[in-house]
């Protein structure tokens, strides 16, 4: 993970990662999480998925060809495992700009 060495102990982070350090298998892999296929969308032969890891709050967006959905049968619903790259994980401190909560809809 990337943060430059500056962010303060005990302060809350926002994270980001490129899809180059996202891999979806059907399978689990040893440091893979299980994740829930919660919206899936396709334009032609991309593929726009959201994933949310099992047993929590977090989402994960991912683009991918159709043939990759379809070769890993995603569809609504299903569950998937997810691994990420950890050397392509950049954190920052959490701030209005970069809260994730800020494009959740309101109650």
């Amino acid at each position: 993970m990337l943060d430059k060495g500056k962010i303060p102990a005990g302060q809350k982070v926002a994270w980001v990662i490129p899809q180059s350090g996202i891999s979806v298998h059907e399978q689990a892999k040893p440091n893979s999480l299980v994740a829930t296929v919660h919206q899936l969308s396709s334009i032609g032969q991309i593929a726009s998925i959201q994933f949310q890891i099992k047993d929590s709050d977090v989402f994960v967006n991912w683009e991918a060809s159709s043939a990759e959905v379809k070769r890993l049968s995603i569809q609504l619903g299903s569950e998937a495992h997810i691994e990420f790259d950890t050397k392509q994980i950049h954190i920052m401190p959490l701030r209005p700009i970069n809260d994730p909560r800020r494009l959740q809809e309101s109650p």
